[in-house]
């Protein structure tokens, strides 16, 4: 896989070996010089694994956001679940999943099991936000929830038929923070 900017490879070989076999479930960036390039060679480096991902590999949906546009809980949650690319555009969802915490949740485990239910195999989630030092000033309750997002979004409830029920296990997510900060 080519290396989109020189100087990367270590950094662009780490990445693709974390997304593509086990992901932790929360990674932190930290880059001082330099965070705009190391947020475009990740978002690059995560495009080309979701690209080309085996048949005994998760499909990988990857979403990037910018801290700075997530000023309120709302625009963050609606930052993740809207950035998920919906798969079957005949869909009407009713439901608002900005509202607290709990519905983000559902939000997630909805999309995790329409995905699953689409591409018919495993789907892993990344979410990487970029200038993450903003939220402690602006949602300071919010970088501790996202960073154990995978331990938060355990799925296990009925889908709306009957005789599809998705096993116990956790969401298959992780979590970037990309940060000038430590």
């Amino acid at each position: 896989m080519e290396v989109p900017i020189s100087g990367y490879d270590d950094f662009v070989q780490e990445v693709q070996t974390l997304i593509s076999t086990y992901p932790p479930p929360f990674v932190y960036i930290y880059d001082p010089i330099s965070l705009r390039t190391t947020s475009t060679v990740l978002k690059k480096t995560i495009f080309d694994v979701s690209c080309n991902t085996s048949d005994d590999l998760p499909k990988i949906f990857h979403v990037h956001l910018d801290a700075v546009t997530c000023f309120s809980q709302r625009l963050l949650f609606d930052n993740i679940l809207n950035s998920l690319p919906c798969l079957d555009p005949g869909t009407n969802i009713l439901e608002r999943w900005n509202d607290s915490w709990d519905s983000f949740l559902h939000g997630i485990r909805y999309h995790n099991v329409n995905k699953r239910l689409l591409v018919q195999k495993d789907v892993r989630f990344v979410i990487s936000i970029e200038q993450v030092h903003r939220l402690k000033e602006k949602l300071p309750d919010s970088i501790i929830p996202l960073s154990r997002l995978n331990e938060l979004v355990l799925s296990c409830f009925l889908l709306p038929k009957p005789d599809l029920i998705v096993s116990q296990s956790q969401v298959d997510i992780t979590v970037v923070f990309i940060s000038q900060t430590q």
